[in-house]
């Protein structure tokens, strides 16, 4: 999953070099559709146990997020941890077209080849996040990723300090994303999958508001104000991760999952 979430950057990058940014879209939806259609053929048939009618389910998905605070929690970090990746991601290609590169979109995507070491931190991470602890981890990560973004204010006009920062900010988001859900599984065993649908909901909005408010620094305030907006991120979730209740983690305990449909 991480590795073709870096490599489609490069993909993009390259196809909006050469169709312009609707033949992004136009490809994109084109794969979607593909894929939906492979996945109907090929995937077998799964009856799950629990027998729920769809609102029901989607019901359920609102009673977990209301019954655990630690769910929450481990959410918000996770929001403002992708607003500081996406603050980078949306910018970088203003960046690079600017008079410190003069590149294209082509030179933004081969940074998702860069970035594909966060694969193998994912790894590593998985490994070792029950002997270390995936809060120890994740507020490493978050300090990893604050230097990254002081690399891009101090050596960010430079081809070494770009790359640099690069390695970094990935290094430590997708890190933190694996040590995140992992804390995450372990509240409700039996919901994970429902559990991973409000944890990406917050990711997903914190990713929007890091575009956005990314896009609107570069405009106003140029590169530093970029690099101001994904640091305020990291330190915003740096705070919240010292200062939330710890309680929470020891305490929470699972939501009781819906009842089976008659």
């Amino acid at each position: 999953m991480l590795i073709g979430l870096l490599v489609s950057r490069t993909l993009s990058g390259f196809v909006g070099a050469h169709l312009g940014w609707r033949g992004v879209f136009f490809v994109a939806s084109s794969a979607m559709f593909a894929l939906a259609v492979l996945l109907r053929l090929a995937l077998p048939r799964y009856e799950s146990p629990t027998r729920l009618s769809y609102p029901r389910l989607l019901h359920s998905v609102w009673e977990l997020f209301r019954g655990l605070p630690e769910l929450r929690a481990i959410a918000l970090t996770g929001a403002l941890i992708y607003a500081a990746l996406s603050a980078f991601w949306a910018s970088l290609a203003f960046y690079l077209e600017s008079d410190a590169f003069r590149m294209g979109p082509e030179t933004a995507g081969m940074f998702g080849l860069i970035g594909a070491a966060g694969a193998l931190a994912a790894n590593l991470t998985g490994r070792n996040v029950e002997r270390i602890g995936a809060r120890r981890i994740v507020q490493g990560c978050i300090l990893l990723m604050l230097l990254a973004w002081m690399v891009f204010a101090g050596l960010g006009a430079t081809w070494a300090g770009l790359i640099t920062g690069v390695l970094l900010l990935d290094l430590g988001a997708q890190a933190a994303t694996v040590s995140n859900q992992t804390d995450l599984y372990r509240i409700h065993p039996e919901a994970q999958t429902r559990l991973n649908t409000i944890y990406k909901g917050y990711y997903f909005a914190g990713g929007a508001c890091g575009s956005w408010l990314g896009t609107a620094a570069w405009e106003h305030f140029a590169w530093r104000g970029v690099c101001a907006v994904g640091a305020m991120f990291l330190l915003l979730a740096f705070a919240w991760e010292r200062l939330r209740p710890a309680a929470h983690a020891a305490t929470a305990t699972p939501a009781p999952l819906p009842r089976p449909a008659t």
